[in-house]
């Protein structure tokens, strides 16, 4: 919902010219080192390649629009997020050959400046979308000049954090500026847990569960996960557990204030689903790995379905593997 927000705003800021035909865009699927690979001028989609915008939590291809620089609208590229449930919103990347930038701005000057991959970086206000969108561009020429937008609605302060993750990558095919490095990702723990091993048949039962889990395959945005139904065998009932190794924890529900429950040298963050009859607890593992507890209960109150789920955490924490 956020990126299709984040898609009308993006078109209305480029001077209402509305949006055109897209198209997938064709980064080069065998790109050399950040650094090495200078992009096309006026080719936005190479200015970040599949390893890149992968490594940054975007789908590998970006989708090229066309520009129309009788209506000051230069081509973009815009990148999907990889993860649809956790906050992201799309990226989009402009690249002007033809327009000049003071053109394209009307004249505003940018609210603050900083070097980034090599490059001097500027953030301009918005019109549209106001402080929760952020514009960060770097000119080129007198005519050309590269912009990154990206946003966060939920909490504007940080409109800028994705442009400024994604910088110097994109500055890496631009000239003058600096290589940038793909960090290897921190291994999880978590790799070879089975969610089904993450409660004894005899911790099971003390929860009020049948001894022995369902294993649930991983399903689209679902991680695998294993299902504890209530030992009277009523299945609308039930504890699952789930173990995600290779991806970022989910974003809480809105007005959601998680309690954090420590355990041991960890740290659960326990909260009610949005849909009644559920509670929740999360673990952070590593930054793209994480292990969840959700209970199940319809004929309890709140307080002590989530009460339930504290019950539960000490048995799964011993049950996990050292961090």
């Amino acid at each position: 919902m956020r990126g299709s927000v984040f898609a009308v705003l993006s078109c209305a800021t480029v001077l209402l010219a509305g949006c055109t035909t897209t198209v997938t865009g064709t980064p080069e699927p065998a790109s050399p080192p950040s650094g090495e690979a200078q992009a096309v001028a006026g080719e936005p989609c190479e200015l970040l390649t599949p390893e890149e915008a992968a490594a940054l939590d975007y789908e590998d291809e970006g989708a090229f629009t066309a520009g129309d620089p009788g209506q000051l609208l230069p081509s973009f590229c815009t990148w999907s997020p990889l993860y649809d449930d956790v906050g992201r919103d799309s990226l989009d990347v402009y690249f002007s050959v033809d327009i000049p930038l003071t053109d394209y701005m009307a004249g505003v000057a940018p609210e603050w400046e900083k070097e980034i991959g090599g490059l001097t970086w500027a953030r301009y206000p918005s019109t549209v979308g106001g402080e929760s969108l952020c514009s960060l561009v770097t000119e080129l020429s007198p005519s050309s000049f590269v912009l990154i937008m990206s946003s966060d609605f939920a909490d504007e302060s940080q409109a800028c954090e994705q442009a400024e993750e994604v910088a110097p990558f994109v500055s890496s095919h631009l000239p003058g500026g600096a290589p940038a490095t793909i960090e290897p990702r921190e291994p999880s723990p978590l790799e070879s847990v089975d969610p089904c091993s993450l409660l004894t048949a005899e911790q099971a039962e003390e929860l009020g569960r049948r001894g022995d889990g369902d294993f649930l395959e991983a399903q689209d945005s679902l991680p695998a996960r294993c299902e504890w139904i209530a030992a009277d065998g009523d299945r609308r009932n039930s504890t699952l557990v789930t173990v995600a190794p290779d991806r970022p924890l989910p974003e809480f529900p809105l007005d959601t204030e998680p309690k954090e429950v420590e355990e041991g040298d960890r740290t659960w963050l326990v909260y009610p689903a949005s849909i009644p009859g559920l509670c929740q607890a999360d673990l952070p593992v590593t930054d793209h790995s994480y292990v969840a507890i959700t209970v199940v209960q319809g004929d309890v109150e709140e307080d002590e379905l989530c009460a339930m789920v504290e019950d539960t955490i000490p048995f799964v924490t011993e049950n996990l593997p050292e961090s």
